[in-house]
């Protein structure tokens, strides 16, 4: 989740780099809904048994709420 946040942050300040909050909400649209919507029911079927699954793809979900919530609160300037 890490590692595709920050190539879609990266990829968005090469593109525009004067807009660093446009960066931030794209890279959160393209990790948050793989993680919470998509992350869980994969870990759930590919292992079945194990409970750290689950956890593991829980705890993924709650680090990009929470990375959006610190980011939320950063205004673009407006131009």
């Amino acid at each position: 989740m890490l590692v595709s946040y920050s190539l879609c942050i990266i990829v968005s300040l090469i593109v525009k780099p004067k807009q660093q909050a446009l960066a931030a909400i794209r890279a959160l649209n393209g990790t948050f809904g793989n993680t919470a919507f998509i992350g869980i029911p994969v870990m759930m079927l590919l292992f079945p048994q194990q409970p750290a699954a689950f956890t593991s793809a829980a705890i993924a979900s709650l680090i990009s709420i929470l990375m959006f919530d610190c980011f939320s609160h950063h205004r673009a300037p407006t131009q």
